[in-house]
């Protein structure tokens, strides 16, 4: 057990009903194992970049109508970081915005922000760090989208996740 568990700042996500599940209480990442909160934080955050950078490799690998020019190792790495900041600030946003598009169509519509937010990163990309990330058509778009979306959910169900 670790240190976080014999200090007693824990909390329980349930009642116990056998499978009982112990979690370290925002109390615990206080005090004197705020360090230890904070490298779980940075390394949860650099598990979440390396998957959503594998996932864009993918989409531009898979997809014929994604082009990263000759630079692929560094347009998917800066794509994959404005896609992170993309997904954490102005995706949620984007949802709240189409919410009754997205009720509309059962959730289908997501797959519409999700293709907003990765043509967004492209051309973010493009525009700002001058690299090559140009997509054919808007099909080639959308279906980065889905691959992405896929890479990403399935690497997160394989990947611990330190909750």
């Amino acid at each position: 057990m670790s240190a976080q568990f014999r200090t007693g700042a824990v909390e329980t996500a349930a009642p116990y009903n056998g499978d009982h599940v112990r979690r370290p209480s925002r109390a615990a990442c206080d005090g004197r194992l705020a360090r230890s909160c904070r490298g779980k934080v940075a390394v949860n955050l650099l598990i979440r970049f390396v998957v959503t950078a594998i996932a864009v490799a993918a989409a531009a690998y898979l997809v014929p109508g994604i082009d990263v020019g000759d630079n692929a190792a560094k347009a998917v790495i800066l794509t994959a970081i404005i896609l992170g900041v993309i997904n954490a600030f102005i995706r949620p946003l984007l949802k709240l915005l189409s919410l009754p598009l997205i009720l509309m169509t059962l959730g289908l519509f997501i797959l519409v922000v999700n293709a907003v937010c990765f043509y967004l990163a492209a051309w973010i990309s493009r525009t700002i760090f001058d690299v090559r990330f140009n997509f054919d058509s808007v099909w080639a778009v959308l279906f980065g989208a889905i691959i992405i979306s896929i890479v990403s959910t399935v690497l997160n169900w394989v990947l611990p996740d330190d909750k």
